[in-house]
């Protein structure tokens, strides 16, 4: 098994630091960032890792400047992590636009900053590979979740486009679909209840998930270690066929549920569909293809 250079953000807590510590009980060499002082990174350094400071929400060039230290420091970056997230729980009626902003900094910018920093290494070297910690809520939502599940949406979509316009390339995006699992990051995000009584039931379904208190990940059935674990397995595996990887039961189910949901809307839509053609003969790409889904 080759050994990997590993540059992961978010590694402060959380799944973060747990892919790093499985990186590196791994044999490969990690680089560790997180925001503000690397002493909150002491743990990881002590294990073996280098660590860097890198807020994901800082201006390309100082983004830049650090991805090309931290390709210095090996001479390579064969795996980027973009881990690096936050929530802000708010029911769409009480979301701002500085609150969709503020989530897009982090939770989608904070994603393309880095690994556009280092996307030209990967193409000169010849590949790499991109493991996007994302989760269920890329191809769904919750009450509350809207930008969340947005910045998740649109990150799928940049990850997506690297496969189509990358992968002969050997450039390799996986999507981890990841369920719930129980890190510090509800503890650290933020929830505002809505106020107005129509929204009380769905209050009820989001305290069953978060607690009745400050939002709290105690219930949730993903084990953080296991999950790091997986993602490094699944990393050095050279057989995997598909760049959409399930974590967790309730992660794996929920995207069983929504492909079944999707093939009924177009087996129910089918005639309606194929009846908005053009009365005419295919051209160029569509004469030999109806198959626009180019990431197989």
């Amino acid at each position: 098994m080759p050994q990997l250079v590993w540059f992961i953000t978010g590694t402060s807590s959380g799944l973060g630091a747990e892919v790093a510590k499985a990186a590196l009980a791994n044999g490969d060499k990690v680089i560790a960032t997180a925001r503000g002082s690397v002493d909150r990174l002491s743990g990881l350094k002590e294990a073996g890792a280098t660590t860097m400071s890198l807020d994901v929400t800082a201006d390309v060039a100082e983004i830049q400047k650090t991805v090309e230290e931290a390709i210095g420091v090996y001479g390579r970056i064969d795996v980027v992590v973009p881990n690096a997230a936050s929530i802000d729980g708010r029911f769409l009626e009480a979301t701002t636009h500085e609150t969709w902003k503020s989530q897009f900094d982090i939770n989608f910018f904070g994603v393309t900053k880095v690994v556009d920093s280092i996307l030209p290494h990967f193409r000169t070297r010849g590949g790499g590979t991109v493991a996007f910690t994302s989760s269920v809520w890329e191809i769904s939502s919750n009450f509350g979740c809207g930008t969340y599940s947005a910045c998740k949406h649109a990150v799928a979509a940049y990850a997506k486009t690297i496969a189509v316009e990358m992968g002969a390339l050997n450039v390799k995006p996986i999507l981890f679909q990841m369920g719930f699992l129980r890190t510090e990051l509800m503890e650290k995000g933020r929830w505002t209840d809505p106020t107005q009584e129509e929204y009380k039931p769905a209050l009820e379904v989001v305290r069953g998930i978060i607690g009745d208190g400050p939002p709290s990940s105690a219930d949730f059935p993903g084990d953080a270690a296991k999950f790091g674990a997986r993602i490094v397995e699944t990393v050095h595996d050279t057989g995997r066929k598909s760049m959409f990887v399930q974590l967790g039961t309730d992660g794996l189910e929920t995207v069983r549920a929504y492909a079944k949901a999707l093939l009924a809307a177009c087996d129910e839509n089918e005639e309606k569909a194929r009846s908005t053609d053009l009365d005419e003969q295919k051209r160029g790409l569509f004469a030999q293809t109806e198959n626009l889904f180019f990431l197989a």
